[in-house]
């Protein structure tokens, strides 16, 4: 029979090993770039933003905050940039606070390839934890975009909206915005 000492030990390990792979995954745990899966292998230009980053990164941002007098804490900057987007979104009839907050994901990425002259193709995938919602958001941009002609097409299986020549709808657990119908089905092709 081990002795009481070895037995408290094996239990002082077991439990000091769990509690650090628990600071670990709250602490340091890098984010995975789920984005770059749906990123057309040519593309020249790519960059990703975590929304919901590590403990230690959001440490980080708190430093980097300081040093802007209009934001000094990551609520104050959240804010101010919750008023740019609905001030972005306002020609669309969306409200980001409302229509766009409560499904969207924990990553925002950018892509861009195709560069011809002064224009390149381009796309941001945007996280989504609520697809349904997603879509109804959507449904409510193109909806309100009355002037401008708005057609439903489906590329394998994925449905999508063309309104004013730019394609938006949802690949995977991300909702596409490209800048054309070619570009949404690029994204597509990567799956």
């Amino acid at each position: 029979m081990p002795s009481k000492k070895l037995v408290i030990a094996v239990i002082v390990i077991v439990v000091v090993g769990a509690l650090g792979g628990l600071a670990y995954r709250i602490y340091l745990n890098p984010a995975h770039d789920n984005a770059i899966d749906l990123v057309p292998s040519d593309a020249f230009f790519y960059a990703s933003v975590f929304l919901d980053p590590s403990t230690h990164q959001k440490q980080a941002l708190g430093e980097l905050l300081r040093h802007f007098p209009e934001a000094k804490t990551p609520s104050l900057a959240k804010g101010e940039l919750e008023n740019l987007l609905n001030d972005a979104l306002a020609s669309t009839g969306v409200d980001f606070t409302h229509d766009v907050e409560p499904w969207i994901g924990r990553q925002v990425a950018f892509f861009a390839d195709g560069i011809e002259g002064d224009s390149a193709d381009v796309a941001f995938l945007v996280g989504t934890s609520d697809a349904d919602a997603a879509r109804a958001t959507l449904a409510k941009a193109a909806t309100h975009s009355s002037d401008l002609l708005a057609s439903h097409e489906s590329y394998r299986g994925n449905d999508f909206t063309v309104v004013g020549g730019k394609a938006r709808g949802i690949v995977g657990n991300f909702v596409v915005l490209a800048s054309d119908a070619n570009v949404f089905e690029k994204v597509v092709r990567t799956q």
